[in-house]
């Protein structure tokens, strides 16, 4: 659970301690759906019972919520984003994924279902990684690398850990958007600055502990 919670953390305050760059809050939420909640950080982290106390917050993951403390409004589903989905079109004002597109088979069935979820002038936002840009700023042995980190990837999860960089398009291509906002952010994880937490929490995942 802290790797998920510190990978959560290090990301905010990247961010500047927003937990979007969407205007969340000018849509004024009653309902909020977070795919592939993890340990429930993001949840905890926009303080769904405080910043948002009229709205209920569903969270969902293909794992069962760790035991701990979460907001009021917020209720937990365990539901694969793979399978059936059980809400009606138009259920959300507000739909959010993490580092989870990536990690799915067949990323662009799921990122339209989540379209078809919102609600007029809802909100969806994704956020996620493209893994080669890595190897795109490094030298050879780097390259050679993430290309065979890359290739297992695909072989044994059978996602696109690239998709980052797709996102933008995949979302337009759904249709139900007539404005599209792509954020691109280089994360350092060395030096100091924001860049510092990033840096905290790479170390943290290669070491498998908390620092």
């Amino acid at each position: 659970m802290w790797r998920l919670d510190e990978m959560h953390l290090a990301v905010t305050r990247y961010l500047g301690g927003k937990p979007s760059f969407a205007p969340i809050v000018n849509i004024h939420p009653r309902k909020i759906l977070e795919l592939g909640c993890g340990s429930g950080a993001w949840c905890s982290a926009i303080q769904a019972g405080k910043e948002f106390p009229e709205a209920e917050v569903v969270a969902v993951d293909i794992s069962p919520l760790p035991n701990r403390e979460i907001p009021r409004n917020m209720s937990f589903k365990l539901m694969d984003l793979t399978k059936e989905w059980v809400w009606e079109n138009e259920t959300f004002d507000v739909v959010h994924a993490r580092f989870v597109t990536m990690h799915v088979p067949n990323a662009e069935n799921v990122i339209k279902r989540a379209a078809q979820l919102l609600k007029p002038r809802g909100l969806l936002l994704l956020e996620d990684t493209d893994m080669n840009s890595a190897a795109e700023t490094g030298g050879p042995a780097l390259q050679r690398s993430m290309s065979h980190f890359l290739q297992l990837w695909r072989s044994r999860a059978g996602a696109d850990p690239e998709l980052g960089r797709k996102l933008g398009d995949i979302i337009t291509s759904t249709g139900y958007f007539p404005d599209v906002h792509v954020n691109k952010i280089s994360v350092p994880l060395a030096g100091t600055g924001p860049g510092k937490h990033m840096q905290r929490y790479s170390l943290q995942a290669t070491l498998g502990r908390p620092l």
